[in-house]
């Protein structure tokens, strides 16, 4: 009976030091050092790299994309391009641009206000929490929920392409800037 509960202690005693570890890691794990003035704010569309993935593009479309995130042109100090993303585990972050390796992906180019709205909006949503359901963010309903209100009514009308329960999803994205795989579009 001791051992048990030992054992039941420490493995409570780990999960809560591996949750406040992944808490830790949200937001700032990759801080930016700077913008690079050569890019522009875009939304990043991935194609599917798992089974998971592709589930994920069959069942909301299937226009080839299952992964949303937000190029806002950050860099780290070693000049690495970072995306604001939101992932399981991490909820709204940088991540290096190079973990998605060489998975397709399409952009939609934001330019003028709509860029810096984009942007602004995504900066300030780091550090919240990723949930499938109540408070916090899936990938693209993170994305879509910082564009301008314009560019946001569009998304919302390409109902069809949508997830449960109205979310947005990568596939609704791309339907309403008419992004096609390996496709750019400028807005």
């Amino acid at each position: 009976m001791i051992g048990f509960l030992t054992g039941a202690a420490v493995a409570l005693a780990g999960a809560t030091v591996g949750a406040r570890a992944l808490r830790r890691q949200r937001g700032e794990r990759y801080a930016a050092a700077a913008r690079d003035p050569r890019c522009e704010v875009a939304i990043v569309l991935f194609a599917p790299a798992d089974p998971a993935a592709v589930l994920i593009d069959r069942t909301t479309g299937s226009l080839g994309f299952s992964h949303a995130a937000i190029q806002g042109c950050e860099v780290t100090v070693e000049g690495e391009p970072l995306l604001l993303d939101c992932q399981a585990g991490l909820g709204v972050t940088r991540r290096p641009e190079s973990v998605y390796g060489g998975r397709r992906r399409s952009y939609v180019v934001l330019l003028g206000p709509a860029a810096a709205e984009l942007y602004g909006c995504a900066r300030a949503r780091v550090g919240a929490d990723f949930a499938p359901a109540g408070d916090g963010y899936l990938c693209a309903q993170f994305v879509a929920g910082c564009l301008p209100a314009d560019l946001r009514r569009r998304v919302e009308g390409a109902r069809s392409f949508a997830g449960p329960g109205g979310i947005p999803t990568p596939n609704q994205i791309a339907a309403a800037f008419g992004v096609r795989p390996g496709q750019d579009v400028v807005v």
